[in-house]
């Protein structure tokens, strides 16, 4: 890419992702639901980057992961039925899949807000190519480990909380 260098675009994701942007990324919510050129700039990024699925995968290892970790504890010897919750969880995320996808587009038009049309454009072309899709790829994979791996840590503490009986 020719104006912004993929390290200066990982920062723009970075400072995106900082808890104090949350008050301004709700601004984006509203140029978001107005719709228009950038908005379908922004639709294509997402799928060269494939970011719903992403946030999809993520968000169905966040639940299994809980559920698993609380389950564990709240019964103990009684294996979770995978398969089942696996169902459920499936059901339940597909059931929230426009709000996920409203997060995932507005989360993206306010991450890139700096970039100018023709660089956004230029950062899709980038994002098309085999190797970005092979990183983007190997990135979601590692996320989603990783997130279901603490989730599940989180939900052996609630489990935990959760047996617990006041006497």
């Amino acid at each position: 890419m020719a104006t912004h260098t993929p390290q200066q675009i990982t920062e723009l994701e970075k400072e995106a992702s900082k808890p104090e942007a949350i008050p301004a990324l709700m601004a984006y919510i509203e140029e978001f639901n107005k719709g228009g050129p950038r908005v379908e700039l922004i639709r294509n990024l997402e799928g060269a980057i494939k970011g719903m699925d992403c946030a999809m995968e993520i968000t169905r290892g966040v639940a299994l992961g809980v559920l698993a970790g609380i389950h564990a504890t709240a019964a103990p010897g009684r294996p979770l039925e995978v398969e089942v919750a696996r169902q459920q969880v499936q059901r339940q995320v597909e059931a929230n899949k426009a709000v996920i996808e409203q997060q995932v587009l507005t989360s993206l038009l306010y991450a890139y807000r700096t970039l100018t049309d023709g660089e956004l454009t230029q950062y899709i072309e980038f994002a098309e190519t085999p190797s970005a899709r092979q990183y983007h790829q190997a990135t979601s994979a590692a996320l989603s480990a990783v997130m279901l791996s603490a989730c599940e840590a989180i939900g052996v503490e609630v489990g935990k909380s959760l047996a617990v009986s006041p006497k």
